[in-house]
């Protein structure tokens, strides 16, 4: 894993969060489950019309724990229709 602790700076002092791992991958009909070392878990839902891809599904579930669903949703909208042009 790349990252294994991040800062959060507060003003007055550092925090040093350890970064949840992950635990265990499930890929099951078009889905990416990821199951975290903490119990939280993540879904990545291949759209109906794309083609299923397990590690395009395990980067999406790793991007949805730590940005809201939303703007992992615009990301990958915004990039996917600019390959298609």
């Amino acid at each position: 894993m790349l990252f294994r602790f991040f800062v959060v700076v507060n003003f007055d002092e550092y925090v040093i969060s350890k970064v949840p791992e992950v635990k265990h991958v499930v890929h099951s009909n078009n889905v990416c489950t990821v199951i975290w070392d903490d119990g939280v878990k993540t879904q990545a839902v291949c759209h109906p019309e794309d083609t299923y891809n397990k590690d395009v599904g395990l980067l999406v579930a790793y991007l949805k724990r730590f940005m809201p669903t939303e703007d992992v949703i615009n990301l990958v909208e915004k990039w996917s229709h600019q390959q298609k042009k």
